[in-house]
């Protein structure tokens, strides 16, 4: 279901329109034509990198296409896991949105609706959060409940704290609760919760570009050798036992590299 919601522009003579968000999954992630370029162009390189630092040989570029697969798949869920925690933060100034329209006596209903207008002026017409709430907005016209609207944007979204938030409204539905407390309580809380996870994401900032530049120091000394001293690495390559010990080489490579981005990525 499309219901397409046109808004006048302020300046200019244009019209915007705004689709109401799809049943989008957020837990999964699609990738679209230049992201497949940009994606396949990358894992060539390394793969082109790996075959002559590694092989001497560009025929390790054959594994491209099997391992391109779980590159994808890998890049789909770091992508996906992004888009969740900036949906986070958009419903965090979302929520702000509404608590400010509730202490001023509409209904949560009303203020959903209310929302989506101005949510254009802090946000792009694409954000998710947008879609969401035209859908909301959307539902509510169809005469389904919001607290079966925000149940089905939590459950989609797979977030802790849009699907307390959604609990929460749920609950104060149904035994009428002091509403701008509530969602006053929801928005201090999503607001320390991400405070939290961005001082942790500064204090880790240099750490995290200090691992960078050691995950590139192993190939710039592999480089500095092949191209000033090739003969000292050839024996490398002309037989067996030597790429057995390049292959063992990469894949401890490979596996610390991957371990220090895991260390790296705290949950808060």
């Amino acid at each position: 279901m499309r219901r397409i919601i046109k808004r006048k522009k302020k300046r200019g003579k244009g019209v915007c329109r705004i689709r109401a968000s799809r049943d989008l999954d957020y837990s999964r992630y699609r990738l679209n034509f230049r992201e497949w370029i940009a994606l396949i162009l990358k894992t060539g390189a390394v793969f082109l990198a790996a075959g002559y630092l590694f092989y001497d040989s560009l025929l390790v570029f054959a594994a491209f296409i099997p391992v391109l697969l779980l590159i994808c798949y890998f890049e789909k869920r770091h992508r996906a896991k992004k888009r969740r925690q900036i949906l986070v933060q958009q419903f965090k100034e979302a929520i702000i949105l509404l608590y400010s329209f509730v202490a001023t006596g509409s209904t949560l209903e009303q203020a959903f609706c209310r929302s989506c207008t101005e949510l254009l002026r802090s946000f792009k017409e694409d954000d998710d959060i947008v879609r969401e709430f035209y859908r909301i907005r959307t539902k509510l016209e169809m005469n389904v409940t919001i607290e079966e609207c925000m149940e089905d944007f939590a459950r989609r979204s797979g977030q802790e704290d849009i699907e307390s938030f959604s609990q929460v409204v749920a609950i104060a539905k149904r035994s009428g609760g002091n509403m701008p407390q509530i969602i006053k309580n929801s928005v201090e809380t999503i607001k320390n919760k991400i405070e939290s996870e961005n001082e942790i994401r500064t204090m880790l900032g240099a750490k995290t570009g200090e691992f960078k530049l050691m995950v590139m120091i192993p190939v710039a000394v592999m480089l500095y050798m092949r191209v000033f001293s090739p003969g000292f690495m050839e024996v490398l390559y002309k037989n067996p036992a030597g790429l057995v010990f390049m292959t063992c080489c990469l894949g401890v490579y490979g596996a610390a590299v991957s371990w220090g981005f895991k260390i790296l990525d705290i949950h808060v």
